[in-house]
């Protein structure tokens, strides 16, 4: 269903972890990621959703602020206190990042 200025309501599924939601994107495959203060919830707009968190995947926070896909559909997921983390082909990959000092 559309809503203004073109935003998509998504008719959330019984249970679906939703929290508070911080960012959404849509992948080549037209699957909808989703992130919120409790994971990375990965949804294929119909039945099938799973959240990946700090608990069963390799996301060292489960607090998700960004989410940017790019051409080749790499997910890259941006977090409080988790640095940044890349998804792509099943395998969630992290990178350690360092707070810069202004000098």
């Amino acid at each position: 269903m559309m809503a203004p200025h073109g935003l998509i309501l998504i008719r959330l599924i019984h249970h679906f972890p939703i929290y508070h939601v911080r960012a959404i994107a849509k992948d080549i495959y037209d699957t909808i990621w989703i992130g919120t203060t409790a994971g990375l919830t990965k949804w294929d707009g119909d039945d099938y959703w799973f959240t990946y968190t700090v608990a069963n995947s390799n996301l060292h926070s489960n607090n998700i602020t960004d989410i940017y896909i790019d051409d080749f559909n790499t997910k890259y997921i941006g977090t409080i206190n988790g640095g940044l983390s890349t998804y792509n082909n099943g395998l969630i990959n992290y990178y350690r990042t360092v707070k810069l000092r202004h000098q």
